[in-house]
């Protein structure tokens, strides 16, 4: 199995292990490059073929595969499969072996003891319950067991939703039509006819109007930021209601860290006391 050279292991699976990494940057660096280069070779067909007033170009036709459409998928065959092999490199080697870090800043305090005591007639026994339960010094695991617990929901979280780019994919190519500007017509058509669809075509006008539906979302999200903060800043703000500062190294000499240490010093107070202190921070 794979895993990160750390200081303790020798030089040979630190150099193992750079070389395989070296070698799906690689794959990932071929996959983005033909990937926009199959974007824009596709685009060029489609605007000198579709958006002409007069002739200008004729896209061959499925029976002539061998002699103009096996290059293409090929070509297409091998972008695929290197994005693949680099996202089940990334998820599986990179990011589920990061190392997670919490720093709890609150200080312990005494804990008072709201239980009654039940006398009998063991009187060391009932000694030795008291003194325990008032020299109880601790502090509250459950701070951090939420934090925790909103940092594993963040893995999952993305700013371009899934369900609604392929909810608003589907709409624009089948419910209004856009699936038929990819048939061998050389008008743009919402409506079916005769005319055969080609797959070439058809790549150009499903990534344009996947990315427009993403680049719409990315932008749309940023601009309500104001309003409806990121998931990620509602957790660093979080991190200072609990007093916990977290470091995740995501690699063996560098990482990230959130400051989360509170202003007050304690977080384990009232709700009322959380609250004020949380108005006060609002007014500055």
């Amino acid at each position: 199995m794979l895993s990160k050279p750390t200081l303790g292991q020798d030089s040979n699976d630190s150099c193992r292990t750079g070389l395989i990494t070296t070698l799906v940057n690689v794959l990932d660096f071929f996959s983005t490059i033909y990937f926009w280069y199959i974007f824009f070779m596709t685009g060029y067909w489609f605007v000198f073929f579709k958006l002409q007033e007069r002739v200008y170009c004729f896209m061959p036709t499925h029976i002539t595969y061998w002699e103009n459409f096996v290059q293409y998928d090929w070509l297409f065959g091998w972008v695929t499969g290197c994005k693949l092999v680099f996202v089940f490199f990334k998820v599986y080697f990179d990011q589920s072996s990061f190392d997670v870090y919490l720093i709890d800043w609150e200080r312990p305090k005494a804990q008072q003891n709201s239980i009654p005591i039940v006398e009998d007639d063991n009187k060391q026994r009932n000694e030795q319950i008291q003194r325990r339960l008032e020299d109880k010094i601790d502090v509250n695991a459950w701070r951090s067991l939420f934090l925790v617990n909103e940092l594993n929901e963040l893995q999952s979280y993305k700013i371009i939703s899934t369900n609604v780019t392929l909810f608003l994919y589907g709409l624009f190519m089948e419910g209004f039509g856009l699936r038929y500007w990819t048939n061998f017509d050389p008008e743009l058509m919402t409506t079916r006819n005769n005319a055969e669809e080609s797959w070439v075509i058809f790549f150009f006008v499903s990534t344009l109007v996947m990315y427009s539906i993403a680049a719409v979302q990315y932008v749309g999200r940023y601009a309500v930021k104001k309003w409806f903060p990121l998931k990620t800043e509602e957790f660093t703000d979080l991190c200072s209601v609990t007093n916990i500062s977290v470091m995740i190294f995501d690699d063996s000499f560098g990482g990230y860290y959130i400051h989360g240490r509170s202003p007050y010093g304690f977080t384990e107070i009232s709700s009322e006391k959380l609250r004020r202190s949380l108005e006060q921070e609002a007014r500055g």
